[in-house]
């Protein structure tokens, strides 16, 4: 058992750059929080919205799980739903040492300023 989810958007980092497909089209335009305003499209941003400790009683820990939002960014709203895509093939389900599951919980759109926006949201749940 493992306390990792203060590191989730280390581990998104890791797994979205695993992905040629994914960075084939944004490149190394995936960052944590934020990104500039001069930053060419498309890209794609990372943030750790929650972390949740899961005890089995007061003094027994058993797990962490991260609540994630992943925002896409695009001048193209079909290019933005082909990029939402790829991250959710690149993350669903998918595990490792340190994490048991990554579970994808929905996702919206938005357009704003004059850019089409995909946020996926995930939970992942670390051993």
């Amino acid at each position: 058992m493992s306390r990792q989810a203060i590191l989730s958007t280390k581990y998104i980092l890791d797994l979205l750059n695993d992905n040629a497909d994914l960075t084939s089209i944004v490149g190394d335009r995936i960052f944590p929080l934020d990104a500039t305003q001069s930053t060419a499209f498309p890209f794609i941003v990372i943030q750790r919205d929650n972390i949740v400790i899961n005890y089995l009683t007061k003094d027994q820990y058993i797990n962490d799980e991260a609540v994630v939002s992943i925002y896409v960014v695009s001048q193209s709203y079909l290019q933005a739903v082909n990029i939402a895509q790829l991250v959710r093939l690149s993350l669903e389900r998918k595990h490792n040492d340190v994490i048991e599951d990554i579970k994808f919980t929905g996702a919206q759109e938005s357009y704003y300023n004059n850019s089409f926006v995909q946020v996926l949201n995930f939970n992942i749940e670390y051993k």
